[in-house]
Parts: structure tokens; C-alpha cells; sequence
């Protein structure tokens, strides 16, 4: 690591196995672009499809064909539901677990931990879940109870990575706004990141069919993580790209102000 490096920015990719095409997307932004990490939803359609190209590329040599010289970090995307915003108000669209009974959660937990060691053979190195619903009180409280790995770094709960959601196609009134994904709009980004470690989310996928209304963002999510104008500002800035694999271990970690 730099010893004048002060950020390190880990830049993960929620949704893993939504899809192949979404597979195909991520794989592609880490190859080529600046993915870092990713998180599994380990009921989705194409789930074992993910951890079989995770696995492909872990078995090259760390870094190998990437042009920043990190692995793929593979977390857990935990997933108790579906919610959109209708009418200013967010509605529930589809029940994984009844959030309000603290026994089915932590039971719905405790099975998708099992699954993803099942499928991938070992811990996650971090665990965030879909559209953020560990940040609800009970969901944090059951996932701190349920959760049965001690080093596995929580999303939002962490001393050692800050969570930033800006890189996002969408507004607070979750209309498009597709500056914010763009190159100019990462770069944005990169130069207001703060020192410390960071972990920054994206969506990055191939599959304009997916049953999602976040579908179109995707691809234009990947064009910006792959582009040719982003190496440059991360090295101009002294910004080092990092994992939760290496935050984890002790690698390159930063004290992290709360």
C-alpha cells in the first residue's frame, strides 16, 4: 500500500445472481472496470451460476488480468422482501419473512447464511441485504443474533468501512437520474470521497429484461465502472482500490471515523 494513501474505496456490486446477464455485468466490471466486491442473493434464479464464475476467477492468481489488481470479495446479499414506493409511500410488493416476527426472521437469517456457505464453501466476507432492509431496528437486531460469523463485516453497522450509496440511478422520489451513474457523475464522486475506507454500491448488469425497475440503469451502470476516464482520477486522487477480503485480514486497513 501507498503510505501516502488515505482512502481506500471498496466499490461492490449488489444483486450477484439475479440473473446470468446480471452475472455476466458484474464479472465484466471487475475484469475490466473497477468492481472490487460483490454480494449474493442466494435464492435468486441464477445463484449457482454466480459462484461458478466467482470460483473461475478465484482460482487465477490474485489480480490476474485486472487492471487494478484486486481479487472479487463475495458477500451475502441477504434478501427478506420487496418493497416500492407508490404514491410517496413504501409498500411491501413481495414477503421473504414477516419482519415483525423476531423468530421467523432470525430463522430466515440463520437459512440463507447456511445456503451461501453451502453453495460457495466457506463465510462471506461481508453481509448487506436488498434495498437496505437491515437497517430497520428488529432486522439489525435479529441479523447481530442470528449471523454466525464474528469477522463477517455488516453493511451500515461497521467501525471499519463507511457505507456511501451515491452512485445510484435514481433520486430520493426514485425518479431516473441517470447523471448520477455516469462518468461524470462517478468521478464526482471520487473526488468528494473522504479519507478512511469506503465501500461505494452498484448495480452493474447486462439483462435489459430483467423483471426489475431498475433494469435499464444496468448497462449504463457497467459503461461507467469500465470507462477509460476512472483509473486516471483514482491514481491522480492517491484513492486505492481495496476488498472486504483484504479489509478483513488486516490488509491495508484504516482507522475509520464513526
Amino acid at each position: 500500500m501507498n503510505p501516502r494513501s488515505r482512502k481506500l474505496l471498496i466499490v461492490n456490486a449488489d444483486d450477484f445472481g439475479l440473473s446470468k446477464q446480471t452475472n455476466h455485468g458484474i464479472m465484466y466490471a471487475n475484469e475490466h472496470g473497477i468492481v472490487t466486491s460483490t454480494s449474493l442473493m442466494v435464492d435468486a434464479p441464477a445463484a449457482a451460476h454466480a459462484v461458478d464464475l466467482w470460483k473461475q476467477i478465484s482460482n487465477l492468481k490474485r489480480g490476474a488480468r485486472r487492471s487494478h489488481g484486486c481479487g472479487l470479495s463475495l458477500g451475502l446479499h441477504l434478501d427478506l422482501g420487496e418493497w416500492q414506493l407508490c404514491q410517496g409511500e413504501w409498500q411491501q410488493t413481495r414477503q421473504k419473512v414477516a419482519l415483525d416476527d423476531a423468530a421467523a426472521l432470525r430463522q430466515e437469517i440463520v437459512r440463507q447464511c447456511r445456503a451461501f456457505e453451502l453453495l460457495v464453501g466457506r463465510p462471506p466476507t461481508h453481509i448487506d441485504s436488498h434495498q437496505h432492509v437491515h437497517k430497520r431496528r428488529d432486522v439489525c437486531d435479529a441479523i447481530t443474533q442470528a449471523v454466525p460469523w464474528s469477522a463477517v463485516i455488516v453493511r451500515h453497522l461497521s467501525d471499519k468501512v463507511r457505507f456511501w450509496g451515491a452512485f445510484f440511478g435514481r433520486d430520493a422520489d426514485m425518479q431516473p437520474k441517470l447523471e448520477y451513474i455516469s462518468p461524470g457523475g462517478l468521478i464526482e464522486i471520487l473526488y468528494a470521497l473522504e479519507e478512511g475506507c469506503t465501500e461505494l454500491s452498484c448495480h452493474p448488469g447486462f439483462d435489459l429484461n430483467l423483471a426489475s425497475d431498475y433494469s435499464v440503469e444496468r448497462p449504463m451502470e457497467v459503461f461507467t465502472l469500465t470507462s477509460p476516464d476512472v483509473l486516471p482520477i483514482l491514481r491522480q486522487l492517491n484513492i486505492k482500490l481495496s476488498n472486504f477480503a483484504s479489509i478483513q485480514s488486516g490488509v491495508g486497513r484504516l482507522a475509520v471515523r464513526s
